[in-house]
């Protein structure tokens, strides 16, 4: 053995042995401990704003089991919320009709006994502009043994599903670098005898492909808590020109084949859907609220989970005195698509 070698392993035994005899406890100073008001609201153009308001608990402190929740408009609600658009005062009773347009300026101030007040503006950004949206059918085709508009086939021995694959286009224009973009693209297969089922019921939402989005696994606004949601981001400053094509491809399966080509009708009737409804929405978002959502997604701090090393995270926050976020967005009209599959 060379030199090199053992000195290499004498170096590994050394460090192996401190390693394993030290049981020092290190105080992490994580700053101040003191409870803030956390406000989590986002305010969409014509659909409304959704406000939850909570507060943060001092670091080492469990959680308690059951949490009373009051609505903010609630007469015992421990929290004091003054909402404002554009300087004028809307009354907490009339803030759930309040429907946000293009450039309203939303204020919003929170207070609790012995907490500082906690306060964030927000400006509603324009929509976005996009092109037609388009989809077209890729020449090649393909075996797979599932698909998620056949989930109910039971393959028999040597049978297969045959795929197409389609590119979905969206076509963005007027691209700057502060702007912020979520596209949200949404499939429903449909079943011989059935429609459309209604927003919230068998829909799913789909990861897109193209190399400029920002790919995040899942957001943390109340309206999305708990949800897998695939978060399709955009940041201008991504694209190099002001009208920019995102580009995916999603994949269907057409038909239950047997061993020799042919086509299992039986199979293929009952269980491949007739068709699969898409619909495309583009949001603009504000800076802070892309900024948020980067941050709140576990999956950018646990890839050295593995390693057993672990890092602090610093969610992005918009609260002045506070915590959480106030952002914004607005959307395109969805274009709505029917993909015939059988």
């Amino acid at each position: 053995m060379r030199p090199i070698q053992y000195i290499q392993l004498a170096s590994s035994a050394l460090l192996i042995t401190l390693l394993a005899g030290c049981q020092t406890l290190i105080p992490l100073d994580l700053g101040d401990n003191t409870p803030r008001i956390v406000i989590n609201a986002v305010a969409t153009e014509q659909q409304g704003i959704d406000i939850s308001l909570s507060e943060s608990k001092p670091t080492g402190v469990a959680s308690p089991s059951t949490n009373t929740y009051y609505p903010y408009y609630h007469p015992d609600c421990p929290y004091r919320m003054t909402l404002k658009v554009n300087d004028q005062l809307i009354p907490l009773d009339e803030v759930a009709q309040y429907k946000p347009q293009t450039g309203d300026r939303i204020t919003i101030s929170v207070e609790k006994p012995g907490l500082k007040t906690a306060s964030a503006v927000t400006t509603i950004p324009a929509q976005p502009k996009i092109g037609a949206v388009e989809v077209k059918t890729l020449d090649k085709g393909r075996r797979t043994s599932w698909m998620s508009n056949a989930s109910n086939v039971r393959l028999q021995k040597g049978q297969y599903l045959e795929v197409q694959d389609y590119e979905l286009s969206i076509p963005l224009q007027g691209i700057t670098k502060d702007s912020y973009y979520r596209i949200i693209v949404e499939r429903q297969p449909v079943m011989r005898g059935e429609g459309i089922q209604p927003e919230g019921y068998r829909w799913y939402q789909e990861q897109l492909q193209d190399p400029s989005l920002a790919k995040f696994s899942s957001g943390d606004l109340i309206f999305e808590s708990g949800n897998a949601y695939p978060m399709n981001l955009l940041a201008g400053s991504n694209v190099s020109t002001s009208d920019y094509t995102l580009r995916t491809t999603l994949s269907f399966a057409t038909r239950v084949c047997n061993a020799d080509g042919s086509t299992d009708e039986t199979e293929t009737t009952n269980n491949v859907s007739d068709y699969v409804a898409l619909r495309v929405t583009v949001y603009e978002i504000t800076g802070d609220l892309y900024h948020y959502w980067q941050t709140v997604t576990s999956d950018r701090y646990n890839s050295v989970s593995e390693t057993g090393l672990t890092e602090p995270i610093l969610i992005y926050n918009n609260i002045h005195d506070g915590l959480g976020i106030l952002g914004s967005m607005a959307a395109t009209q969805r274009q709505d698509f029917k993909i015939v599959t059988h």
